[in-house]
């Protein structure tokens, strides 16, 4: 097992699909749960003894649910789909309609 990550996985209602995903997952892995009522965090606990379930007991969101997680992980360094380089003068903008 690889321990130099940690997966931080947000999740709500995925139980079907983590059963499938978690195995591939060489690291550990953090689970955060959104509130699932599909049985989600009892399923992955049952079948991934190793996965660290964390039940928030409501839909937090996403974003607050990453923000568990990773503040669970030993060491940070976050790659999303939703991060952006931040907007600065040496930083290439794309381009912008003249109706923008």
């Amino acid at each position: 097992m690889t321990t130099d990550v940690t997966i931080v996985v947000a999740t709500r209602n995925r139980r079907d699909q983590l059963l499938t995903l978690l195995p591939r997952h060489t690291a550990p892995v953090i689970l955060v749960d959104n509130g699932s009522d599909d049985g989600t965090p009892a399923a992955v606990a049952r079948e991934f003894p190793a996965v660290r379930v964390v039940e928030l007991g409501r839909n937090a969101g996403a974003g607050a649910a990453r923000n568990v997680g990773v503040g669970l992980a030993a060491l940070v360094t976050l790659s999303s789909a939703d991060a952006a380089p931040p907007l600065s003068a040496g930083v290439p903008q794309p381009a912008r309609s003249a109706a923008a």
